[in-house]
């Protein structure tokens, strides 16, 4: 596998620590309380799951593309 694809990989596969986990709920209680109409994140796996807790708390349909 070139060195590019496996850096590629190892990106996408990273998932949150404990200390990104406590952040990315804190991060949803403040979004929630300011009521979006639409949650955005990038491709990376950490990102989707952390967009998907924030829509989930501010009650946000997801649209996953």
């Amino acid at each position: 596998m070139p060195r590019s694809s496996a850096l590629a990989v190892a990106v996408t596969a990273a998932l949150l620590d404990e200390v990104g986990i406590a952040e990315a709920q804190r991060l949803a209680n403040v979004l929630a309380a300011a009521h979006p109409v639409a949650v955005l994140s990038s491709l990376l796996r950490r990102a989707v799951s952390t967009a998907q807790d924030d829509r989930d708390r501010a009650g946000v349909d997801g649209d996953r593309r």
